[in-house]
């Protein structure tokens, strides 16, 4: 199966962007804004939260409770945009592999002094009846 980024969607964040490059500073807000934006498209483009860090981190230099504070966009968040406007421009998409759960059933017995035992069930895949069982058995003394 595989995730495309719809063009409208597309073409929003490639306009916000480069609306947000051409400026020298920007508000918490509009920086909220693109990064919640951007965020949301990160599930398509790979290793794209690593290019977000820089402009959570500008969020911090922000004073608490000013929305409309301006602040210069720093040179790496800048750099972060561009990596943005390239991957964008390539029409990401990510395919994701249909994933199975392991599943782990567990049985024990009712154990004293002498020892415990317990017989654990390993399937990747129920309906192809692959298992793998596993016997454990602990004793602290040998039986007398």
């Amino acid at each position: 199966m595989v995730i495309r980024l719809p063009a409208k969607k597309q073409l929003k964040a490639e306009s916000m962007i480069e609306a947000f490059t051409i400026k020298r500073s920007a508000s918490l807000l509009e920086l909220q804004k693109i990064t919640g934006y951007l965020n949301f498209v990160s599930t398509v483009v790979p290793l794209s939260q690593t290019f977000l860090l820089r402009l959570y981190n500008m969020q911090l230099y922000f004073p608490p409770g000013s929305r409309h504070c301006k602040r210069h966009i720093s040179s790496e968040a800048q750099k972060d945009l561009v990596w943005w406007a390239k991957a964008l421009a390539s029409s990401p998409e990510r395919s994701i592999a249909a994933q199975t759960r392991e599943i782990v059933s567990t049985w024990s017995d009712a154990a004293s002094t002498k020892g415990l035992g317990a017989i654990i069930l390993v399937s990747r895949n129920p309906t192809l009846k692959q298992t793998q069982y596993y016997l454990s058995h602990y004793r602290r003394r040998p039986y007398t």
